[in-house]
């Protein structure tokens, strides 16, 4: 089971460490997620947060601490949906030097996903930042990418996959890839 999991038509809604998320399904808002503890990988999701089917979201900022610590292959997945996310930023506020994510931070493996606005700053990633494969169709109008370091790629696009990025903001990333 995910830590969260929106299913059918989801939106997500209120300020909340994850384990209170509400999930309302009835308009659009903001969702502000602190990620604060160590989430147990279950043997059946390899994420946290998982979109299935059609969903949408306001705005969606996830803040990763110096006690978060998971082990999935993904923070935020689309899976076998269509996803639809008007600003979504992922930052850490952890004082440790280097507070390292055992993860991607976003991946789709099918289905769609539409950002309008994305930041990503000041996070180290053992994956690539944004990893997109099989038959992911994905468009991102405005992304910022900076003080990144990343064990992976910083953007990863695999077999069927189609990117769109219209205007994509780079700035202080290292890639740490060991081929």
């Amino acid at each position: 089971m995910n830590a969260i999991l929106i299913d059918g038509e989801g939106i997500v809604s209120g300020e909340c460490t994850i384990g209170d998320l509400n999930v309302n399904s009835y308009k659009k808002t903001q969702a502000i997620v602190k990620l604060k503890s160590k989430i147990e990988k279950s043997a059946e999701k390899d994420c946290i947060m998982e979109f299935i089917n059609e969903s949408a979201v306001e705005r969606c900022s996830f803040e990763f601490e110096d006690t978060f610590e998971a082990s999935h292959s993904y923070i935020l997945k689309v899976k076998n949906g269509s996803m639809e996310i008007q600003k979504c930023e992922f930052y850490s506020s952890a004082t440790t030097v280097d507070m390292k994510l055992n993860s991607s931070v976003v991946g789709v493996e099918s289905g769609e996903m539409k950002i309008f606005d994305s930041a990503f700053r000041d996070l180290h990633s053992a994956g690539s930042v944004l990893l997109f494969n099989r038959e992911s169709n994905v468009t991102l109008l405005e992304t910022s990418i900076s003080n990144i370091k990343s064990d992976g790629d910083a953007v990863s696009v695999w077999g069927k996959a189609k990117v769109v990025m219209k205007i994509m903001i780079i700035e202080n990333v290292t890639v740490c890839s060991e081929r």
